[in-house]
């Protein structure tokens, strides 16, 4: 995609996947236009224990919450957002605050 070309950009259940999540992120940050915004999903350290005991259970994928390389906080998700450009930072818990919703916008 080119630069500046993107009004919004989505990004469901996969930071928490990524072992250079920074690299994804800048990505976003370039092909947004200018006011464009990037929504995120991702499991909170709160969702870890439940989501590992789930797995050894079989009740969900095992091996996919094996591959979870980070469960993000507020504080980190801001500050990894900050370092790849993005501000108006705006950080919404749910699902008993095991998930987080991050919406972010490029100025």
């Amino acid at each position: 995609m080119g630069e500046n070309s993107c009004d919004a950009v989505f990004m469901l259940a996969v930071l928490e996947h990524l072992d250079d999540p920074g690299k994804l992120l800048k990505e976003a940050y370039r092909i947004l236009k200018i006011g464009g915004i990037f929504c995120l999903t991702t499991p909170t350290p709160l969702a870890k224990p439940v989501l590992e005991s789930m797995a050894k259970m079989r009740m969900i994928n095992r091996e996919e919450i094996l591959e979870h390389k980070h469960y993000y906080t507020d504080k980190e998700m801001q500050m990894l957002m900050k370092e790849c450009g993005f501000f108006h930072y705006t950080y919404r818990p749910f699902c008993f605050r095991m998930n987080s919703l991050v919406v972010v916008q490029k100025t």
